[in-house]
C-alpha cells in the first residue's frame, strides 16, 4: 500500500509514492508472488478502509504498509507485513540509509519480505534482488519525479512532457542508471500514441529502450517498452513477442508487460491467448479502467459480440459513467447488426468525452441507418478537428470505408502506414475494415505491415 509521507510536506509526496513503486517493482521480480500494481494500490492513498476490506477488493492475502521520512540526504523507511485473514503482524522493520544507498535499501527490504512470506526464489531471482551499483541522488530524485508524472501521463500532453523532461534530467545527471532510459522510452511512447504522430516520438522511444538494455539486460521494464515499439511501430512481430516474453519472465507481476503482450496476441489474431494475458493483467491491476477496457478487445476483434455485450453490461451496471464501456457496447451492437442501439451508445460515450476514433466509427453506423446528412456533418467536423490537432489517419480511413468511399479510405490507410498509426495494427482483424477486406489493396497493406499469412 502507499507508504505514508511522514514529512507532511506535499512537495515530498512524489518521493513517498516513488518508494512505494520501487518496492513493488522489486517484488514483481519474484514468480511465486502476485504483487498488485501501483495503479490499483494508489487508489487507497489517504483512504480509511480496513486492511481486510482492501485485501478483499484487491484479492490478496497479505498487505505491506509503512511510512517514509526523508531528511536532507537521509531516508528512513518503516514497513510492516500483515496477514489480513487473521489481522496478524508477521514482521516489521525500520531502515535508515543515505539517499545514495537507496538501491541497496530497496533490494534489502524486498529480499526480507520474500523470506518472511516464504516465497520460493530461483537462483536468478536471488541474484536480481541484489542491488547492482549506485545512483546519483539528484538523478534518482529526477527519476522518481518522472515516474510520478508517467503514472498520470495518459491523461494530458503536459504531464507526458513533464515525465520526459524529468527522465532526461535524470539521464543528464547519471547516464549510467538504466531505469531512467526505460522511463524515457515509455514517456515517448505515450506522447506518440496520444499527442503526436508516431514518427516524431517512436524512434526516440526505441533508442531509449535499447540504451537501457545496453546498461542492464535484465531490466524487465526496458524489454516491455521495446515490445511496445517493435509491435506498434516497427511491425517486427517475432522480435516484439520475444521482448514481451522476456519482460514477463523478468517481471512476472508487471501488469503493463502482460497488458502489452495481451494486446499483441490480439493483434496477431490469437484471441484465446490474448484473453489469458489480459486477464492476468487485470488480476495484477484490478482497479485499472484501461486494463478492464482492453479485456474486451479479444472478444470484439474475435467477433464474439454476445460475450462482449454481456461483459460490458455487467461493467456498466456497476459504473454507468465509464465512456469506453459505452463505446465498446455500441461496437458490439453494431457488430451484431443493431445499429440504432449502437448510435445511442456512441452518442452517450461521446457526450461523456470521447476520442476522435469514436466519432469516426459512429459515422459509419449513421450511414448504415440511412442518416447520411448526419454522417456527412460529423465527417466534416472530424476533418476540421484533424486540421487543428493530431488525429490518426486510420480513424479517418474508418469513416470513409464505412461510407463506401474505398479510394479515400485506402489513401488514408497509406498515410497511416507512413505515420505508423497505432490503431493500424488492428487492420487485419478490425470489423470496421470489412468493407475493404475483399480489395486487393487491403491484402497489399497486410503484406506491407509484415503480417504473417
Amino acid at each position: 500500500l502507499p507508504l505514508e509521507n511522514l514529512s507532511h510536506d506535499p512537495e515530498q509526496e512524489y518521493f513517498a509514492d516513488g518508494m512505494t513503486e520501487a518496492l513493488i517493482t522489486e517484488l514483481c521480480k519474484v514468480h511465486s508472488l502476485k504483487v498488485i500494481s501501483r495503479t490499483s494500490v494508489m487508489q487507497f492513498k489517504g483512504i480509511k478502509k480496513s486492511l481486510r476490506e482492501i485485501a478483499q477488493k484487491l484479492r490478496v492475502q497479505g498487505v505491506i504498509e509503512g511510512s517514509v521520512l526523508r531528511a536532507g540526504g537521509r531516508v528512513r523507511i518503516t514497513v510492516q507485513l500483515i496477514d489480513t485473514a487473521t489481522d496478524t503482524h508477521l514482521w516489521a522493520e525500520s531502515y535508515d540509509r543515505d539517499l545514495g544507498d537507496i538501491l541497496a535499501l530497496h533490494s534489502e527490504v524486498a529480499r526480507t519480505i520474500t523470506h518472511q512470506v516464504e516465497a520460493a526464489l530461483t537462483t536468478q531471482e536471488e541474484q536480481r534482488l541484489v542491488a547492482r551499483g549506485s545512483v546519483n541522488p539528484q538523478a534518482y530524485e529526477a527519476y522518481l519525479k518522472g515516474r510520478h508524472f508517467l503514472a498520470n501521463a495518459a491523461y494530458s500532453s503536459e504531464t507526458s512532457m513533464k515525465a520526459r523532461a524529468q527522465f532526461e534530467q535524470a539521464i543528464a545527471l547519471d547516464p549510467s542508471y538504466a531505469p531512467s532510459y526505460a522511463g524515457l522510452a515509455m514517456s515517448y511512447y505515450l506522447i506518440s500514441n496520444m499527442w503526436a504522430p508516431p514518427t516524431a516520438a517512436m524512434p526516440r522511444a526505441k533508442a531509449a529502450a535499447r540504451k537501457a538494455l545496453e546498461l542492464d539486460e535484465d531490466l524487465g521494464e526496458a524489454h516491455t517498452a521495446l515490445g511496445f515499439v517493435l509491435s506498434q511501430y516497427d511491425w517486427e512481430w517475432d522480435a516484439a513477442e520475444k521482448a514481451y516474453q522476456r519482460g514477463i519472465d523478468l517481471n512476472p507481476s508487471s501488469a503493463l508487460a502482460h497488458q502489452g503482450y495481451g494486446v499483441f496476441l490480439g493483434v496477431m489474431g490469437r484471441f484465446r491467448e490474448s484473453e489469458v494475458e489480459l486477464a492476468r493483467a487485470e488480476e495484477l491491476d484490478p482497479l485499472s479502467d484501461s486494463i478492464t477496457a482492453l479485456t474486451i478487445e479479444p472478444l470484439y476483434f474475435g467477433r464474439r459480440f454476445n460475450e462482449a455485450e454481456a461483459r460490458l453490461k455487467g461493467i456498466i451496471q456497476t459504473n454507468p459513467e465509464i465512456p469506453w464501456a459505452r463505446f465498446f457496447l455500441g461496437q458490439t451492437y453494431e457488430g451484431s447488426g443493431r445499429c440504432k442501439l449502437a448510435v445511442e451508445e456512441y452518442e452517450t460515450a461521446l457526450h461523456m468525452g470521447g476520442l476522435p476514433y469514436w466519432s469516426a466509427v459512429e459515422i459509419g453506423c449513421l450511414h448504415k441507418l440511412g442518416l447520411n446528412e448526419a454522417a456527412r456533418r460529423n465527417l466534416v467536423q472530424l476533418q476540421n478537428q484533424a486540421g487543428k490537432t493530431y488525429i490518426s489517419s486510420y480513424a479517418l480511413a474508418v469513416a470513409h470505408a464505412n461510407l463506401g468511399e474505398k479510394d479515400q479510405a485506402f489513401q488514408l490507410l497509406d498515410k497511416a502506414c507512413e505515420e505508423r498509426s497505432e490503431d493500424l495494427v488492428w487492420l487485419k482483424n478490425d470489423p470496421q475494415m470489412d468493407p475493404l477486406r475483399s480489395d486487393l489493396r487491403f491484402q497489399n497493406l497486410l503484406r506491407r505491415m509484415n503480417f504473417p499469412p
